[in-house]
């Protein structure tokens, strides 16, 4: 394993789904914001449309020409719940896709 714990895998399916599905300019932020730690990764591509959004989320939902297996954000919106948290993936304007991860303190 490449990732320290479930938190480091959070942070490099992120990573790996913003180089895999998205473009060039690529950002990663960590910044405390009241009482969640919140993780951004954003990029440059084509973004994801509100429905997209929600079916991404589920387990094997992939793009089969990018590769993955399509558990990546499947598996960040698991751990995100069991540490208080939530995954939002929201539109990078003006294009790309920002994924932000909120973790509350318990």
């Amino acid at each position: 394993d490449s990732y320290p714990g479930p938190l480091g895998q959070v942070v490099e399916n992120l990573v790996g789904n913003a180089e895999r599905h998205g473009e060039p300019t690529f950002a990663l932020s960590l910044q405390r914001s009241g009482d969640a730690w919140r993780i951004e990764v954003s990029d440059q591509g084509a973004g994801l449309s509100a429905d997209a959004a929600r079916r991404v989320r589920q387990p094997f939902v992939h793009d089969g020409s990018a590769g993955g297996t399509g558990l990546g954000l499947a598996i960040v919106e698991r751990i995100a719940r069991q540490h208080h948290g939530e995954l939002q993936l929201l539109p990078n304007a003006p294009r790309g896709l920002r994924a932000v991860l909120l973790l509350r303190d318990a």
